[in-house]
């Protein structure tokens, strides 16, 4: 991405063997590697690369017990950490407290103990349904599915025993937990990525994309495609697809075939199909295929006297 954006720019790119450009890959390792759960590997890291003082992993590592006990289907934990950060957790309008409590009812339901369910809603639910015109919607709407609970497969009750509301509670968690410490609800890993992809993502990568998925959109895997473009590339197109496209005052020729910007020196040269490549890729196919070009895109093949200069305006 950094080489990428460099060109983009006209710019020489920055070599990732520097040691601060090193570092900082680390530490963005680091600490994106604590952040999904995987605390060893994330404290090997930072020792190996000696950046332990430069990453918060305590902050971040604190967490992975509850985050551990929601993924199993537990709320306690996270109910006595909202304790612990009450004071905290009101100023910052939480709701985690709420939507745990929620979720321990729809537990009872699940496992028909009406009669625990309803004791529980009478102590936990019950407030919030008192406090606002919104608690008490939010209540009835659960009630309901105690009431109904033998007929939950259609919604509005559906989704309230859906597994995914756990994962939903986790990322819910975390963003809670960081926010009380300061910690960036995304990993600077992330961060820098969405930024480089920002950098590179144009409207050509959105219809480069719908050719690849036959007009199907960004959601249609292609993991046979072949691009020098890291915002169309099969592995991270799905994070550019929700990013702006850059504000580009200039535009580059970059040639598909080998990711050299196409300019005076290498010149582009067109396909009779309308394909572009650049002169040096096309020169060097021509030499080994006897003077035949090969279209990557379409497989059709062309006489090298075929082709048309293309000039840059």
């Amino acid at each position: 991405l950094v080489d990428n954006a460099a060109r983009s720019e006209g710019g020489p790119p920055p070599s990732i063997d520097a040691p601060w450009s090193r570092e900082r890959l680390d530490r963005s390792m680091a600490e994106h590697l604590a952040r999904e759960g995987l605390p060893e590997s994330a404290k090997g890291l930072a020792a190996a690369a000696g950046v332990e003082d430069m990453v918060d992993l305590e902050v971040i590592l604190q967490s992975q017990p509850v985050v551990a006990s929601l993924k199993a289907g537990d709320c306690g934990p996270a109910l006595k950490w909202c304790q612990a950060n009450k004071a905290r957790l009101k100023k910052q309008k939480s709701s985690l407290e709420s939507n745990l409590r929620l979720q321990e009812f729809v537990e009872l339901v699940r496992a028909d103990d009406p009669t625990g369910a309803i004791s529980y809603a009478r102590k936990h639910l019950a407030p919030a349904a008192v406090a606002s015109d919104a608690g008490m919607a939010t209540v009835r709407r659960y009630m309901g599915l105690l009431a109904f609970r033998k007929h939950a497969a259609v919604e509005p009750y559906k989704g309230l025993l859906q597994p995914q509301r756990w994962e939903e509670l986790t990322a819910q968690f975390k963003e809670e937990e960081y926010a009380l410490n300061a910690v960036p609800a995304k990993s600077l890993l992330i961060l820098t990525l969405q930024a480089g992809l920002t950098c590179l993502k144009t409207t050509r990568c959105e219809e480069l994309q719908n050719e690849m998925d036959g007009g199907g959109g960004w959601g249609m895997p292609t993991p046979d495609a072949e691009t020098h473009c890291p915002a169309c590339s099969p592995i991270l197109r799905h994070m550019a697809a929700k990013l702006p496209l850059a504000n580009r005052l200039r535009s580059l020729l970059v040639c598909p075939i080998t990711g050299q910007v196409m300019d005076e020196q290498n010149p582009p040269l067109a396909l009779p199909n309308g394909r572009v490549y650049s002169s040096s890729a096309l020169l060097e196919m021509a030499g080994a295929r006897e003077g035949q070009i090969e279209c990557i895109a379409t497989g059709e093949t062309f006489d090298f006297s075929d082709l048309r200069k293309v000039f840059i305006s």
